[in-house]
């Protein structure tokens, strides 16, 4: 199997999943002993096709044509097979880390604080958001409630307990608050929090774009890199997915990310195009208008979320993922941008193609 071959089947993981086994679900709870379910239906499992290619796969009890592949073995031998249970390659797959099985000061289990997601991301779990409170949520995401909120204590206090054990990034984000002055307060709390613990970790905010001055803030206190994701880049049809968000136009988050970039010095802002909910030419449009303003794009394929507007809606098919994904590669690579240089969820490998087909390329070692 050539690379580009592996390439294609980690699309068609990400976009359709694998079938359910007693396998998957024996890896699912080595991962998540506590079960902090990942992915929008059943669960999500964490792996690596013949040690190199990072995947985030959905794990499905419903059999379809889409969905090609299942896991074969037995836990300490792992393939990915078809469904006729011919090998395809061999699997490795991530274990807990030591700290999901700790609690904070209060009591709070730490992985009802953070996710581990893609090998060394501190993910924070989603506590709900406003524009879903107020009937103007992205009718994509299922996280419009949540767990109860962490404080910024028990943020503060997880990321010092993972401190050092994988190379760990913080990804801040967790829902919206409005106004957008309450997420830009919430979030300087934490980071003060997490500052006054863990002096050099990266932290990632994921956030619809504040004032500039509220960036320069977020910076000034330990912030060093941002998703302001746009989702749809259509402004008559973001209206319709996101209400919310849509309401805050596309042009202000092309200008507050191109002023938080040169405040970090380049290649740490992000903006997520979901492909599969909107005409491909648009997310074209979109990674042409990011890429040429230093803005990285991050393709993600759209899969039905539990509790979501579109829960019933088809996920993205692998052919446009990989489509979409191969295109806005070769942009940034066009634009001199470079993927590897980024953090956080614009960093991580296992929901996207994007870093592989950058290495496919050979033109970022």
């Amino acid at each position: 199997m050539t690379e580009n071959d592996l390439i294609k089947v980690k699309a068609e993981m990400i976009c359709h999943g694998i079938l359910a086994t007693p396998l998957a679900e024996e890896i699912f709870k080595v991962q998540n002993p506590y079960d902090m379910h990942k992915q929008g239906r059943y669960f999500g499992i964490m792996m690596k096709l013949n040690d190199e290619l990072g995947v985030l796969s959905n794990v499905s009890y419903i059999d379809n044509d889409d969905i090609k592949y299942k896991l074969v073995g037995d836990k300490d031998d792992v393939w990915l097979a078809d469904k006729d249970d011919n090998r395809i390659c061999k699997v490795t797959y991530i274990h807990a880390p030591k700290w999901y099985g700790m609690k904070t000061s209060s009591g709070k289990p730490t992985s009802e604080v953070f996710i581990d997601e893609g090998e060394r991301f501190l993910h924070m779990t989603y506590s709900g958001c406003d524009y879903g409170k107020c009937g103007l949520g992205c009718k994509f995401c299922g996280c419009n409630s949540g767990i109860d909120n962490p404080t910024s204590d028990e943020i503060a206090e997880t990321v010092h307990f993972a401190d050092g054990e994988r190379n760990y990034q913080v990804c801040l984000g967790g829902g919206t608050r409005l106004p957008i002055k309450n997420s830009v307060e919430s979030f300087a709390e934490m980071i003060k929090k997490i500052r006054a613990k863990s002096p050099d970790i990266p932290i990632w905010v994921e956030m619809v774009p504040p004032t500039n001055e509220e960036i320069k803030e977020l910076v000034s206190l330990g912030a060093t890199s941002f998703g302001f994701n746009i989702e749809v880049f259509d402004t008559n049809l973001r209206k319709v997915i996101c209400p919310g968000k849509g309401a805050i136009g596309i042009d202000t988050y092309i200008e507050r990310s191109k002023y938080a970039n040169e405040l970090l010095g380049g290649n740490k802002i992000g903006s997520t195009l979901i492909c599969g909910i909107a005409p491909v030419e648009t997310i074209k449009l979109g990674v042409d208008e990011l890429t040429k303003n230093g803005i990285h794009p991050c393709i993600l394929a759209f899969r039905p979320s539990e509790g979501s507007e579109y829960e019933s809606l088809k996920e993205c098919d692998a052919d446009t993922f990989y489509d979409c994904s191969d295109y806005a590669v070769k942009k940034m690579l066009e634009h001199g941008l470079d993927i590897f240089k980024n953090e956080g969820c614009l960093l991580c490998e296992y929901c996207t193609i994007m870093h592989d087909l950058t290495r496919k390329y050979g033109k970022v070692k």
